[in-house]
């Protein structure tokens, strides 16, 4: 037995009692389904900046488009797709 200090003995964690610890998301589930919602966006931003930045060289056009997708995944997409799909992401 040990102790913790405080004059109450404490006994090690029985292994029969231990409860599985809860698998986090299937990453495949994940990315199949962040694919559906982050494909579109991408696409959509494209065809919207291009008419825009066609005579801009590609790195330019990447430097405008990537902080819109990564803000957008971040605050929109991710949590609407966890709120929407999350027990089929996380299902066994």
């Amino acid at each position: 037995m040990e102790t913790c200090g405080c004059d109450t003995p404490t006994l090690p964690p029985d292994p029969d009692t231990e409860r599985p610890k809860p698998k986090g998301p299937r990453k495949w589930r994940l990315a199949m389904v962040m694919l559906t919602f982050v494909y579109p966006l991408v696409t959509m931003l494209v065809y919207v900046t291009m008419p825009l930045t066609h005579e801009w060289e590609i790195w330019h056009r990447t430097l405008i488009i990537t902080p819109i997708t990564v803000t957008t995944i971040v605050f929109v997409i991710h949590p609407l797709v966890f709120r929407l799909f999350g027990r089929y992401i996380n299902a066994a």
